[in-house]
């Protein structure tokens, strides 16, 4: 082997040694509250984009819910929001997660902005999220969400 391609053969593993060592570290410095707080993040971005492939994907196929929804029902509601108000933006106000052996709860406080389709009025409700997770296949997923809202939708005047 000539010294150009050991020089090479040795920048190689110095770099996939660097990468396999970041990937570790990364890895290892992620806890659980992190990874749901991505969940989290990802889902909102999903919604603010209308994606409801993407936001179903964060949606366990155990859901349930107090309103009688299951994921399948979860996602129609979504989607018929989707029709109704156009576009959303969530801005969120506090986290609190707890997470332990495979379970979590998320308690959230956030503002979602939207208007209604065909009016020019942006509406926000503020509102109280909490969220049940179960880790399955290395992935949090939804199980249930219950919703507090601010009981009346509030409006940002048009100023001519």
């Amino acid at each position: 082997m000539t010294d150009s391609k050991k020089q090479l053969a040795f920048i190689f593993i110095v770099i996939l040694g660097a990468l396999l060592l970041y990937t570790g570290a990364r890895a290892l410095s992620e806890n659980d509250q992190t990874r749901i707080r991505k969940v989290i993040y990802e889902a909102a971005l999903a919604v603010e984009t209308q994606n409801t492939a993407r936001y179903g994907w964060f949606i366990s196929e155990a859901y349930h819910d107090s309103y009688g929804y299951d994921k399948a029902k979860l996602l129609k509601y979504v989607l018929k929001l989707f029709g109704d108000y156009k576009p959303f933006k969530i801005d969120f106000k506090q986290f609190k997660i707890e997470a332990e052996k495979g379970r979590a709860t998320a308690e959230i406080g956030l503002k979602a902005y939207f208007k209604k389709a065909g009016d020019k009025e942006t509406y926000y409700d503020a509102g109280e999220f909490k969220i049940h997770f179960l880790l399955e296949n290395k992935n949090w997923k939804v199980t249930q969400m219950e919703f507090r809202d601010a009981q009346e939708l509030f409006f940002y005047p048009n100023v001519a």
